[in-house]
């Protein structure tokens, strides 16, 4: 993994190109580099994890005799796919390699083709265009600034502004904090980030940039996949989702680097755990959160796999002394307080050798793990929601039920957004399945581009601070597929959410008994309130006027809201 600049402003001096780098060598601490082609600027710095002594896999990539340039933050898990694809005689090329000679046989196509996580800016020079371009799930982030005469793209928002992008806070920002946990686009004005499944062409003529999709979540809706599972038997589901785990973890897979495992002791990790092993991995972490403590769990788990846990803990007092440096890495307020845990977790790894670990994300928002969406299945039993509602206002407000927006858990800022991309997975699903039965599945899709944002962008940028790479075999395609198209009774019913994947987990770990979620839960807000908050306050009061926002969500008690607005005093 890495991170990456490119911009044609040649008037860049030397010293802003080192401040460039500099804001990335967390991201990429073993190489770095700068090369110019045709008067625009790529910059690149390297964690080297794959092909580490193939000289092409060093970057910025120049293709020789045809000079396409590529700066690239990724991993793709079909190398070998493309290889074939591409009938190369040299079975060993990089992956820079594959995915400029994929552009050249078939242009922006070519992007549909690339499974992984990634993100990446590649230069055409007889288009005379800069393309940018990001992942199906959005587990790599680009951020980009276009002006009149200029245009840049950066791993990180801080690297735009070591280039000398101006840092201004976007209006109306503290009425999304208290309101949402995620911020399309983020908290700057000017500054936007790539959405998932989607590639920018910017133009060196006109000076302008085209956004367009590659590939959308409901691409992967399959009626003929649904109604085969809807015929198939338990076992058969069972041995199915096996199958796609296994190739999962075994695609995820690094010889070359030190790899771990996340073992939290739920049942996302744990199952994760026992493919992991079967799939050679031997280093399995865990980070006890002391006053909700998950260490018991995981211990067992580890001694039914005959494995070694490593673990470390957080305390109010080691939270209170990596939250600044949290919401520094992370480059946005504090939306989930365990996200100091995960700057921890990457701390232990990186502290015990390891550049890669293996992760949990995606499991609930596809096997419908999160207590709303088991809400929305008892909703959509009542007789009120079992009539189609034609109108935009009914909808609106069929929508608002099932997903409670309006309160401070609630996820996108853009209302609009949000609704239209759950109707427009609402209008395929509605094709083939029951009207009750849609509406849950599409909130549950809808949320890939949504309530799983946030939680990519904490994973990325604070496991990227330590210089390790979080990998999530439960976002990987054919899985997610998988679980797309399954039917609804293996996810939810009146008492249960996550069927599947808690039958899975009782047959490998019988003796073992489901506790409910927590989550890692981490509650420290009023106690940093109450000692740590004067400085950041200071700060905040000084560039807001939000006094009296602060006093209402004291008088609340939400010292969770507070601590998200103070956290703009490290960030402005």
């Amino acid at each position: 993994m890495c991170g990456f600049f490119c911009s044609n402003n040649f008037n860049l001096s030397n010293k802003l190109l080192d401040k460039g780098l500099n804001s990335l060598r967390e991201r990429g601490p073993n190489e770095k580099n700068i090369i110019i082609q045709d008067n625009i600027y790529f910059g690149h710095t390297r964690l080297s994890i794959r092909d580490l002594n193939k000289v092409n896999a060093q970057q910025p990539y120049k293709e020789k005799n045809t000079n396409f340039v590529i700066v690239y933050n990724g991993e793709l898990w079909n190398t070998e796919y493309l290889t074939n694809y591409l009938s190369c005689k040299n079975k060993n090329l990089t992956e820079v390699e594959l995915i400029i000679r994929l552009y050249k046989l078939l242009g922006t196509d070519s992007f549909k083709l690339l499974e992984g996580m990634f993100a990446f800016t590649l230069y055409d020079p007889y288009k005379k265009c800069l393309h940018i371009v990001r992942d199906f799930f959005g587990k790599k982030p680009i951020y980009y600034y276009t002006n009149n005469e200029y245009f840049y793209t950066a791993s990180l928002t801080s690297t735009l502004f070591s280039l000398n992008i101006p840092k201004i806070i976007k209006d109306n920002l503290l009425q999304d904090i208290v309101v949402s946990r995620h911020i399309y686009d983020g908290i700057y004005k000017d500054i936007f980030e790539l959405r998932p499944g989607s590639f920018g062409t910017y133009s060196l003529i006109n000076r302008s940039i085209k956004i367009q999709n590659y590939f959308k979540q409901t691409d992967l809706i399959s009626c003929k996949d649904y109604e085969m599972r809807s015929n198939s038997s338990k076992e058969e589901i069972k041995e199915e989702l096996s199958e796609l785990i296994n190739n999962a973890i075994h695609k995820r897979k690094c010889e070359e680097v030190k790899s771990g495992i996340i073992l939290s002791g739920g049942i996302d990790s744990s199952i994760i755990s026992y493919y992991g092993k079967k799939n050679n991995f031997n280093s399995f972490l865990h980070l006890d959160s002391v006053d909700n403590s998950e260490l018991k769990d995981a211990q067992n788990i580890a001694k039914k796999l005959s494995v070694k846990l490593s673990h470390d803990y957080i305390d109010k007092d080691k939270f209170f002394k990596f939250l600044k440096k949290t919401i520094q890495s992370w480059e946005y307020p504090l939306v989930h307080s365990n996200g100091v845990g995960i700057y921890l977790l990457a701390k232990m790894a990186k502290e015990n050798g390891i550049k890669v670990l293996i992760g949990g994300e995606g499991a609930d928002e596809l096997f419908g793990g999160y207590y709303f969406y088991k809400s929305a299945y008892l909703l959509s039993k009542l007789p009120l929601f079992n009539n189609k509602l034609n109108n935009k206002i009914s909808k609106f407000l069929d929508f608002s039920k099932f997903n409670i927006p309006f309160n401070s858990n609630s996820i996108s800022n853009n209302f609009s957004k949000k609704l239209n991309n759950y109707m427009n997975c609402l209008s395929i699903f509605n094709e083939f399945l029951p009207f009750n039965e849609a509406k849950v599945q599409s909130l549950m899709l809808s949320d890939l581009n949504d309530y799983l944002q946030p939680l990519l962008s904490r994973a990325d940028r604070l496991m990227m601070a330590n210089g390790v790479e979080l990998r999530m075999p439960y976002l990987d395609l054919d899985l997610a597929s998988f679980a797309i198209n399954l039917p609804l009774k293996h996810k939810i019913n009146l008492v249960n959410n996550k069927i599947i994947l808690k039958e899975k987990f009782k047959k490998i770990y019988p003796d073992i008994k489901i506790k409910k979620k927590t989550g890692f839960s981490i509650d420290y807000y009023k106690e940093w309130f109450r000692d740590y908050s004067n400085e950041a306050f200071e700060i905040v009061n000084s560039k807001f006027d939000c006094k009296f926002l602060l006093d209402y969500y004291k008088n609340e008690g939400r010292y969770d809201i507070i601590l998200r607005i103070a956290s703009l005093a490290y960030l402005v």
